[in-house]
């Protein structure tokens, strides 16, 4: 089993190095690890964390000790500050454009 999820994970990452590497591809790895083209610490160590609370969701459902606890605890790390962006108007979709044009139908 352990052999298929290394392979698995190798290939994931081979896919993604050639995509990286592709003129015409948008995605970088730079990109996750820099901030305004420098490297940035925080931005390491939150790839870090992720790769290895990832790791060990996938070593849980591997030794059948995955809880919905788990599952739970990992979501609300990694969901709730995309949620709160958000919500605070730093991300994609900010509510004030939401409010004004939902203001902007009704009158």
């Amino acid at each position: 089993m352990y052999a298929i999820l290394a392979c698995v994970t190798l290939l994931i990452l081979w896919t993604l190095e050639r995509r990286n590497k592709s003129a015409a591809s948008a995605f970088s790895f730079d990109d996750l690890l820099t901030e305004n083209g420098k490297t940035s610490k925080a931005a390491c160590v939150m790839m870090g964390a992720f790769a290895f609370s990832t790791w060990c969701m996938v070593y849980l459902v591997v030794n059948d000790k995955m809880t919905e606890a788990y599952f739970g605890l990992y979501l609300g790390v990694w969901a709730t500050p995309a949620v709160a962006k958000i919500i605070k108007g730093d991300g994609p979709v900010s509510m004030t454009s939401i409010v004004s044009t939902q203001t902007t139908v009704e009158k």
